[in-house]
């Protein structure tokens, strides 16, 4: 298994339900929202109001390619994170496992 994706709104349950999936499995877990605010040294509220969100999605973006190169990771995306036209092919061709969470 190389890498599961877990997609869904903010406050779903990605962070936690990843966190303890990637422990029963012995992965990695990588949070993009967590990456993001960790090189930018910025919360990511603070990168929407300071910066605007043409900024966040580009850290974004290129955060979502770094990470859909690593392997054994179960990832959370953020919970607004759009999958981009150009990353398209690339999660196509790695054929990852994806899970969509719901907060009830």
């Amino acid at each position: 298994m190389s890498r599961i994706l877990l997609i869904g709104p903010p406050g779903a349950g990605k962070s936690t339900v990843g966190r303890a999936l990637a422990e029963h499995l012995s992965m990695r877990f990588l949070d993009t929202d967590a990456l993001i605010e960790e090189k930018s040294g910025k919360a990511i509220t603070d990168i929407f109001v300071v910066e605007g969100e043409p900024v966040f999605r580009a850290m974004e973006f290129e955060t979502l390619s770094h990470v859909l190169t690593e392997d054994d990771a179960v990832v959370s995306l953020g919970g607004g994170a759009p999958f981009p036209i150009k990353l398209k092919p690339q999660l196509l061709n790695q054929h990852p496992m994806s899970f969509s969470l719901m907060s009830l």
